[in-house]
């Protein structure tokens, strides 16, 4: 089975001082996949993790988060394996509650609605709930600002969304990141 075929993942956070990676589970603690960060150590250490790669075990490309430098509305980009944009997100500003809309390239807009506490999370199209996600980890990931996230998709879901929902959970934390 391929990362994008499983109906449930688990992303666990590792955080250094100069990369934001994860490492991508079942719920059985079975590896699957990682996230690794891109580019140059002083890079990271200024401005942060800017490109990640979501990858296979075997080292194959799912997916490409790109978040360029922008002043204003957080924006970011998701890519497939060969290079071509599947999505963009746009980070929403609201009083208390995370928002994420998503314009995917096939035309339909996915939002990504987060609770008052940031740790549930839906995505949801023209079609309804595409996933839920769970934030969470024990008091020492907490504490040491690392993210967790348990994520369900919704049965049938295709391996676009999912690499999707992926993608803007990652761009999710990025955001957070940068909020701190």
């Amino acid at each position: 089975m391929n990362l994008l075929s499983y109906d449930q993942i688990l992303m666990r956070q590792l955080k250094s001082i100069r990369t934001t990676e994860f490492t991508i589970e079942t719920p059985d603690g079975q590896p699957v996949g990682r996230v690794v960060t891109l580019g140059s150590g002083v890079k990271h250490l200024f401005m942060g993790g800017r490109e990640l790669d979501v990858c296979e075990l075997d080292g194959t490309l799912v997916l490409k988060v790109v978040d360029p430098v922008n002043l204003g509305r957080d924006r970011m980009s998701i890519f497939g394996p060969d290079g071509s944009q599947i999505a963009e997100l746009s980070q929403i500003y609201t009083l208390s509650k995370p928002k994420i809309e998503i314009q995917v390239v096939t035309g339909e807009r996915l939002v990504l609605r987060g609770d008052g506490s940031k740790t549930e999370f839906t995505v949801e199209g023209e079609g309804g709930v595409l996933a839920f996600v769970k934030r969470g980890g024990s008091p020492k990931d907490l504490m040491m600002r690392r993210g967790n996230y348990a994520m369900t998709f919704a049965p049938g879901s295709s391996p676009m969304h999912r690499a999707v929902v992926i993608g803007a959970m990652i761009g999710f934390n990025l955001m957070n990141a940068k909020e701190r």
